[in-house]
């Protein structure tokens, strides 16, 4: 009968090492991700915006190399104070790798979906830091406690329009500029309704018959009758915004383009 295998005293001390250590990292990690997943990339944005690919490698990082190197290093001949020493680099080293995954997200998050005369932009927090985003009014100032606020903007005026030309040129259009920016009211969703195409009359669904439908009843929950799309201008592309054609509601996102 073959005897049970056994392991060995320095072998449980670095599973004991390593599992601590990958417990806390796993507390840590998954409050991470409920920060940046909850509140700074919510829903589709996760896509639209590209976040996921770096959240993905932060937490790599933090959740399994640390820990794997923490059973690396932990034997139990090494010195006590030793020991202590290089759980603290290793440590140090990896909550500056997760305040800089942190700050990298926060800064590229998603701070506003603005309305750009004929489609959406999203707006991230790191377009608007020249911004004096104080002077919003509040129910349009972006705030990290929340995901992207709905954003209208309004026309330039006879004294702008040369500026406004210039900046846009620059790659500075009017959702990019919170001067620009204004409550979304009645009466400018139906200045988005009027910008709108029909879902079942974009072009590139025309050859295909019953796409439209299906892409309204896998994304948006209903028929397409009625849903009209605007383009919109993110770090990803190839998504446009879905809305109600009477009401002008936001339904969702739709990944044509």
């Amino acid at each position: 009968m073959p005897r049970p295998m056994t392991l060995s005293p320095d072998l449980r001390f670095r599973l004991r090492g390593g599992l601590i250590h990958f417990a806390a990292s796993a507390v840590i990690g998954l409050a991470s991700c409920g920060l940046v997943l909850g509140l700074w990339y919510p829903s589709a944005y996760r896509e639209i915006s590209g976040g996921l690919g770096l959240l993905g490698m932060m937490i790599a990082i933090d959740v399994i190399l640390g820990p794997l190197i923490t059973f690396s290093i932990c034997t139990r001949q090494k010195e006590r104070r030793k020991l202590i020493a290089d759980l603290l680099v290793i440590g140090a080293v990896q909550l500056a790798a997760l305040i800089f995954g942190v700050h990298t997200l926060y800064q590229a998050r998603p701070v506003a979906l603005v309305f750009e005369t004929h489609r959406m932009r999203v707006v991230r927090q790191i377009d608007l830091t020249e911004a004096k985003l104080d002077q919003l009014p509040e129910q349009i100032r972006p705030d990290w406690r929340g995901g992207p606020r709905l954003i209208s903007t309004r026309l330039p005026q006879a004294d702008e329009t040369v500026d406004a030309v210039i900046q846009a040129f620059s790659g500075r259009d009017l959702g990019m500029r919170p001067e620009y920016w204004q409550p979304v009211t009645p009466a400018e969703r139906r200045r988005w309704t009027d910008a709108a195409q029909p879902l079942s009359s974009l072009p590139q669904l025309a050859s295909q018959p019953g796409r439209a439908e299906r892409l309204s009843q896998e994304h948006l929950g209903r028929s397409a009758a009625g849903v009209k799309v605007l383009p919109v201008i993110a770090r990803v592309s190839g998504w446009s915004m879905a809305l109600d054609g009477g009401s002008g509601e936001v339904l969702g996102f739709l990944p044509i383009d």
